[in-house]
């Protein structure tokens, strides 16, 4: 991977598309991080994802049967964790990432409920550390 617009747009499918590749390149932050990782991809493979991507995004609906199950989790918990974000309240990743197994999602981590808050809310989340 060496192209800065591929990378980029890499990153935005693997969050869209919530699938094993999401999982294998959850930690890759920015395009820094893609090619500090040196990826060696098939380019046939990355093409043919990538307009699997372009794809989805053009026959995106709410009742888009072929959304992944971790997509839907993440669809239905959002709008709850969006309502208590704004009066105020706090939820910790294992309790986003418990709802989202309650909704469908069968497995998902804290790291990539982190990364799936980050993408949604940018800089306007903060996280904490416990003591």
């Amino acid at each position: 991977m060496s192209e800065s617009q591929r990378a980029k747009k890499l990153l935005e499918a693997t969050v869209f598309m919530q699938d094993e590749v999401y999982t294998r390149t959850c930690d890759l932050q920015d395009v820094h991080s893609v090619f500090g990782a040196d990826l060696y991809c098939h380019k046939q493979c990355v093409s043919r994802y990538l307009l699997q991507y372009e794809r989805a995004c053009s026959d995106r609906s709410d009742e888009n049967p072929t959304a992944s199950c971790r997509q839907k989790a993440w669809t239905s918990v959002i709008a709850d964790i969006e309502i208590g974000l704004a009066n105020g309240e706090a939820y910790e990743l294992s309790y986003v990432r418990d709802a989202m197994k309650q909704h469908g999602s069968d497995s998902v981590t804290n790291r990539e409920v982190k990364v799936l808050l980050t993408n949604h809310f940018g800089d306007q989340i903060c996280y904490s550390q416990p003591k």
